[in-house]
């Protein structure tokens, strides 16, 4: 019997658990839902908050596409909140269980709940304005704070500027909201020009988020083409929001063309307020350009950019409207699917895996 066991025993010690920590990461659900969640956030973008109002009387004869339309906008936009909801509420959760700096944890929980439980009602009627202010200051911060963790990791640095960049803009353009109440105010008036010139710092940062944004997408699209000197991605996305921008300012006269006025309506949606103290040309280009360059993170395929691109898509299609329930849900999820991607074992090794030569890859 001795004998039997100790032949036994080199054999069953090559079959011994690894240790806790060389066991791969679990797979982590909000970074798996990341990616659907952007498409459908992208859909409701499109068409409930600006082909659905920018139909309504451009010609005669659309009343069915224009319901057509306005219906999948509200059924879009309330599956996008209700899933927003849960899927930032298991972010939170997550970044509080994973390996995020304490402090980092804390301000997620925090902020995460004043953030997260506003949106419960906003699926049955609007919020008042103060619970609007206090979503988006929510938000913002929470991404401010979570970014630099994100920063750590060189393959998640692009993204979590681009985050960062929309954060800061959607907290500047909340001031410039505050001072525009507050010159309706006879004694304020003064204050109107000074709302201008911080809404104008707001849309610069958004700009430059949208052109970081672009850059990765043009890099990552020539990383997916080896050889390639130009990014066809990158040039479709810059035809388009130039078409899109001619035809837009071409439908501000009354008797535009109706395909002129849809676009400018588009853009009317698109554009925040307050309306920043830059050329109208560039402030519709920056509102077409973002949706697109959003689409276009989406859509490029890389190893490792599924998950980045799904948070780029998700922070470019809150710009200008954090103070909304549901973009205050896109900036949360990016910001939190952001980080928990750059502290994820298996994107690291994914991520080190790319940089290979190709005949040393896995």
């Amino acid at each position: 019997m001795s004998e039997i066991l100790e032949g036994a025993a080199p054999s069953q010690a090559p079959s011994a658990a690894p240790p806790p920590s060389a066991a791969p990461d679990a797979p982590n659900p909000v970074l798996e839902l990341m990616t659907p969640l952007a498409a459908l956030a992208l859909v409701a973008l499109f068409t409930g908050r600006v082909l659905a109002p920018a139909l309504k009387g451009v010609s005669v004869g659309t009343g069915k596409l224009v319901y057509t339309v306005a219906l999948t906008g509200d059924v879009s936009s309330q599956v996008f909140a209700f899933m927003g909801m849960m899927t930032a509420m298991v972010a939170v959760l997550a970044a509080a269980r994973s390996r995020l700096p304490l402090g980092v944890r804390l301000v997620v929980l925090a902020l995460g709940g004043f953030a997260v439980i506003p949106t419960v009602w906003a699926l049955h009627q609007p919020v008042n304005d103060v619970s609007a202010a206090l979503i988006a200051v929510s938000a913002g911060v929470l991404a401010l704070v979570v970014v630099p963790s994100a920063l750590r990791a060189p393959f998640a640095r692009t993204p979590g500027v681009v985050i960062g960049l929309v954060a800061l803009g959607g907290l500047v353009r909340l001031g410039a909201v505050g001072l525009a109440f507050q010159s309706g105010q006879p004694r304020f008036g003064y204050l109107g020009a000074a709302a201008r010139e911080v809404a104008t710092a707001a849309l610069l940062c958004d700009a430059a988020a949208v052109a970081v944004a672009l850059l990765w997408v043009s890099q990552r699209s020539r990383a997916a083409r080896p050889g390639k000197l130009t990014s066809p991605v990158t040039l479709v996305i810059l035809a388009v929001a130039l078409g899109c921008t001619r035809q837009a300012l071409a439908g501000q006269p009354f008797d535009a063309p109706g395909i002129d006025v849809l676009f400018w309506r588009a853009a009317t949606h698109l554009r925040s307020v307050p309306e920043a103290a830059l050329p109208l040309g560039f402030r519709v280009f920056i509102s077409f350009l973002a949706p697109l360059v959003a689409v276009g993170a989406l859509v490029v395929k890389d190893p490792l950019g599924a998950r980045l691109g799904a948070a780029v898509a998700l922070a470019l299609a809150a710009r200008g409207a954090v103070e909304m329930p549901p973009c205050a849900l896109m900036l949360i999820i990016a910001a939190l699917g952001t980080a928990l991607t750059a502290s994820d074992g298996r994107s690291l090794w994914a991520a080190l895996d790319r940089s290979a030569p190709p005949g040393d890859r896995r």
